[in-house]
This record gives C-alpha cells, sequence and structure tokens, in this order.
C-alpha cells in the first residue's frame, strides 16, 4: 500500500478534447439549422414551415453565442485540486462556483468513461460521502485514472487505520469478564 504525503496536492484541468465535441456537437446543429434559416429569408409569407425555421435560427443564434462565449471561459476555469486533506472543485463561465470536500468524508468513487471517452474527453468522476455528491466533469482517461488512484488509496489507508485502532481493544474474553464481577 502506498502511503500519501501529507502536503501533496496536484492540479487537473479539463480535457481541451471535451471542449472540441461540443464545438463539433454545435457546428452539427448548426448545419441541420441553417438550411432552415435560408428558406425563412427566401419565403414571401407566413406558413408553419417558415414559423419552425424562425425558431431554428434563433436556436443557431442562442448555439453559437453559447459555443463563442460560454464554453471557452467555462473550459479556462474548470479545474480540480486534489490534495491528502480535501479535494477542490473550481468550475463556472459566468460565476465561479468552488466546492471544497474533506478527503476524509469520501466514501467511493466512481469512474464513469463512455465508450468514445478516450476521443471525446467526455469522461467524469463522481466522488460520494455521506449526504453528498461532487461530480467532477470532462477530465481525460489518465486524469480519471490519477485521482481514483489517488482517492482509492486514502480510503484504504482510513479504513487500515481504523482496522488497527479496533484491534488495539481487549477482546471480550473471560479474563475481562471475571474482572467486572
Amino acid at each position: 500500500m502506498t502511503t500519501i504525503p501529507k502536503d501533496e496536492t496536484k492540479t487537473y484541468k479539463a480535457c481541451r478534447r471535451a471542449m472540441v465535441t461540443l464545438y463539433v456537437l454545435a457546428a452539427a446543429a448548426a448545419a441541420f439549422c441553417i438550411p432552415g434559416a435560408a428558406g425563412l429569408l427566401t419565403s414571401e409569407r407566413l406558413t408553419p414551415g417558415t414559423v419552425i425555421a424562425a425558431a431554428m435560427f434563433g436556436a443557431v443564434v442562442t448555439a453559437a453565442a453559447v459555443t463563442a462565449f460560454v464554453l471557452p471561459g467555462y473550459f479556462r476555469t474548470c479545474r480540480v485540486t486534489v490534495g491528502s486533506r480535501e479535494i477542490v472543485s473550481v468550475r463556472g463561465a459566468v460565476v465561479e462556483k468552488t466546492v471544497f470536500m474533506p478527503m476524509k468524508a469520501v466514501r467511493s468513487v466512481t469512474v464513469i468513461r463512455p465508450r468514445s471517452g478516450r476521443l471525446t474527453g467526455m469522461n467524469f468522476l463522481i466522488l460520494n460521502t455521506l449526504g453528498a455528491r461532487l461530480t467532477l466533469p470532462f477530465l481525460s482517461g489518465e486524469d480519471c485514472d490519477s485521482i481514483c488512484g489517488f482517492v482509492n488509496s486514502a480510503i484504504m489507508q482510513r479504513s487500515e487505520a481504523k482496522m488497527q485502532d479496533c484491534s488495539s481493544f481487549p477482546a471480550k474474553s473471560e479474563d475481562v469478564t471475571q474482572g467486572e464481577k
């Protein structure tokens, strides 16, 4: 079993492949919606098709704005710092949200890695505690493995320390019970 040094910390950033994947998905949605928007511009009267085309055009403009302005800010600020005492998750595009979770509180780790996760960077890590859950999104596969190994070794060290503490108590035997009479 490896031991974790007291002051060891490591910072992980969001995988850039995930941002590229979201850009590709937004471009695909735009490519699907642009013909509808072109139909809106060439139409002379209002029909159900032109209303749908207007909605598609609005969706394209919204997706382009979100993709162009919000995503880079989100991926720039998204980071996870894992240390021997706590895990700090920082996320947000417009408003930065920081979540602190003590390492002592973590009970289990779940890795969500889709089959395309290696190519897309859409890997997630879920840290479970009693009463809380921390999701760490958009991590590379290597970062998921590294964090998972680090947290699992901390959990194992904690459980081994508990087992040693429990073994130091005397077992209930006849010698102990005879002294109580």
